[in-house]
């Protein structure tokens, strides 16, 4: 017990300093660098490293349909764990027949929706092609929250078939990082907003590791 409760202490403080590095980027771009940049020139934080990065990349719509596959698939994880816990839920009579982790794992989506909802709803900015509240966008976002978290609990659905959670594992792992790089040379996003989405994405994980503990 003393274990487990010294493990839940620290995958909450690994979140907490991930939520305070999200937060104190948030902050600094609303205040440091604020200025135009990008083809359109919008108004963006931290201005000269987002004109920087996206000079680099520039702009290549044609990942933009890989990026669309990726996240349709992360959406797909994420209600196939939502109909386990409905189904254990219904079945075992309680919510006590749902898997700790994979309670862990629906509080944790729910706290990420709510952000993107919050974020959507302030349009903080816009990404260099146009793209509304790109800041917390679910297209980056939802991805990065949902494959990292469900590598922890595909064994539930597959029941300890070692196999097929070593593969779902793996392919999850391909698509956090295929999230990450074609989001970034698409140049739909600014680097901010993808080095946000990593950091509000780790933050998320650690959550839900200490509540899974």
């Amino acid at each position: 017990m003393t274990d487990e409760r010294q493990k839940k202490r620290i995958y909450f403080v690994y979140a907490c300093v991930s939520f305070i590095s999200w937060i104190i980027l948030l902050f600094t771009l609303q205040h440091l660098d604020v200025g135009p940049a990008g083809p359109a020139q919008e108004t963006v934080g931290l201005a000269g490293l987002n004109e920087y990065a996206w000079s680099i990349f520039g702009e290549n719509v044609i990942y933009v349909h890989f990026a669309d596959i990726v996240f349709t698939v992360s959406e797909i994880v994420a209600m196939l764990f939502l109909c386990l816990a409905i189904r254990r839920f219904v079945i075992g009579q309680g919510i006590k027949a749902i898997p700790k982790g994979v309670c862990a794992l629906l509080i944790v989506y729910l706290l990420s929706a709510i952000v993107i909802i919050i974020f959507k709803k302030i349009d903080l900015e816009t990404g260099p092609q146009g793209l509304t509240h790109s800041y917390m966008h679910p297209w980056l976002v939802l991805p990065l929250v949902i494959m990292p978290t469900a590598m922890g609990e595909y064994h539930v659905l597959v029941k300890d078939d070692e196999n097929t959670v070593f593969a779902a594992q793996g392919f999850s792992l391909i698509i956090i990082i295929v999230t990450i790089v074609i989001r970034t040379i698409s140049g739909q996003f600014w680097f901010t907003d993808i080095a946000g989405a990593s950091l509000f994405s780790i933050a998320m994980f650690y959550l839900y590791k200490s509540i899974k503990v």
